[in-house]
């Protein structure tokens, strides 16, 4: 196990923090790295909200020690409060089935270990076993829509609607992941014979997809945005009818959606990373 801190410089006590992981880690003999960068500065330099800047920045730190270490890997701490936010956040901005799986167990080289265990039950083991702990304060901020969500709203629906709320929201992760995986699949069996990846573009024959179902197509223009993109909820439903008229114009027309591109181009819909390929 190597422990990897990183220090955002949001906060006066980050430091603290950063200081009490590595006092932990030299108690209990584990090897320890630490990276401390300006997160404000870089999302405002790339025009990213703190916490995408934060992620976005955080990652590359996991990432880099990962390859240093040859880990096998990253494991965070996300557990059932976190996962159960992430999907009534989604639900709020209007996310689609992807978004519902708000945080999985295991993707890749990421897990999360205690993602099934909520927040009361982590917060009472460490009391009952006496482990040392700090807290972020601005957890107790509701500045942050995820935090008004943790402090405002979740009481509400634990106390007057759903006392297992974290449950509820826990079940419908699985059913919407159950949904997704099949939706992957089946969309992956067409690889060859209505779409290719090539260097890096997803070429779909525009002429066999006319012939799909519109519910195959939305489904597909989905799946492969947040598959260029890496981002499980960056596209609604109207977007999504703009990418199927696209298919039913002259060649050359587009649509840029974040940092992925949607392209028209004789007779074939082009779908790339915009920061990789040119129009």
């Amino acid at each position: 196990i190597v422990v990897c801190h990183f220090n955002h410089s949001l906060r006066d006590d980050a430091d603290r923090d950063e200081i009490f992981v590595k006092s932990q880690c030299e108690k209990y003999g584990l090897k320890f790295y630490s990276k401390k960068e300006d997160v404000l500065l870089f999302s405002n330099e790339n025009k990213l909200s703190i916490e995408e800047g934060a992620r976005t920045l955080r990652y590359k730190f996991f990432d880099e020690i990962k390859r240093i270490e040859n880990l096998d890997y990253i494991a965070t701490a996300h557990n059932k409060n976190d996962l159960a936010e992430t999907v009534i956040m989604r639900i709020l901005r209007g996310t689609g089935i992807n978004g519902l799986i708000g945080i999985q167990s295991e993707r890749g080289d990421l897990i999360r270990p205690i993602l099934d265990f909520s927040r009361d039950e982590i917060e009472n083991y460490i009391k009952e076993n006496l482990i040392p702990f700090v807290e972020d304060e601005t957890n107790f901020e509701d500045m942050y829509l995820r935090n008004k969500i943790r402090l405002n709203l979740f009481p509400i629906l634990k106390n007057e609607y759903n006392p297992r709320i974290l449950d509820a929201l826990s079940r419908l992760s699985n059913i919407a992941f159950d949904y997704s995986t099949i939706s992957r699949e089946y969309i992956a069996s067409k690889e060859g014979i209505l779409w290719e990846f090539n260097k890096g573009k997803i070429l779909v024959d525009i002429e066999k997809l006319k012939l799909q179902s519109k519910s195959f197509r939305n489904i597909m223009y989905r799946e492969f945005f947040e598959f260029i993109s890496n981002v499980p909820d960056g596209i609604n439903y109207k977007i999504i009818e703009e990418i199927d008229n696209l298919i039913f114009t002259k060649t050359g027309k587009y649509i840029e959606i974040k940092n992925v591109i949607f392209k028209n181009e004789y007779n074939k819909l082009h779908i790339y990373e915009k920061n990789i390929f040119t129009n």
